[in-house]
């Protein structure tokens, strides 16, 4: 199965920016249960795929931009 890598973090993350997490896994879910080391619940967590290139999370430039563009965030189910 292809891993990418997957920005995962809070809904509600405005009040802790730094809770954001990068994690390779198949899917969002698996990538959120690694980073926080717990189940998913529906209206908690969203996730975003960096795709499957190490060179994205290397540069600081292209990953702190991918995580504070609003776009391709997704809700996990």
């Amino acid at each position: 199965m292809k891993q990418y890598y997957w920005a995962v973090r809070p809904i509600r993350h405005e009040n802790n920016p730094a809770a954001t997490r990068i994690e390779k896994a198949p899917t969002a879910k698996q990538a959120c249960a690694l980073a926080f080391g717990r189940g998913v619940s529906p209206g908690v967590w969203e996730a975003k795929n960096l795709g499957s290139r190490l060179s994205v999370i290397h540069s600081d430039k292209q990953r702190i931009a991918l995580l504070r563009s609003p776009d391709n965030w997704e809700e996990i189910k």
